[in-house]
């Protein structure tokens, strides 16, 4: 058995689902497959690891888009409907936080820099 850990988001809420799941062959990082979710919905592998005992623990981690930026769920009643409907289909909630990674935006501020030759020639006049 292969556990998948699944990460479904909006940029407040963060969830992890989990299950077990039999492949005739583990997916590579990087391949698409496709589990049942409101129809067939495509994810791509982001991490595999394999342990000692013969283990494989498979992450599907943040969705992009066609820009490369993270996809998150427009709404949280939207997120709630899609793990719902993975929780019917046997998928269980592993854990539920606040995202405080996924969807920050990026510090406008810029920080001033000085070369090490700048630095050696002494302070900004």
């Amino acid at each position: 058995m292969t556990t998948i850990r699944l990460y479904l988001m909006t940029r407040q809420t963060i969830i992890q689902l989990t299950r077990e799941i039999a492949f005739a062959r583990v997916p590579c990082v990087g391949e698409w497959f496709r589990f049942e979710r409101s129809g067939l919905f495509p994810h791509q592998v982001t991490e595999i690891t394999h342990d000692e005992r013969g283990n494989v623990d498979i992450v599907i981690g943040a969705q992009h888009d066609k820009r490369g930026h993270a996809s998150f769920h427009k709404t949280a009643a939207d997120l709630k409907s899609d793990v719902d409907d993975l929780i019917k289909g046997g998928w269980t909630v592993a854990s539920e936080r606040p995202n405080n990674y996924w969807g920050r935006r990026p510090n406008k501020r810029m920080q001033l820099t000085r070369s090490a030759k700048a630095k050696r020639r002494g302070p900004r006049s």
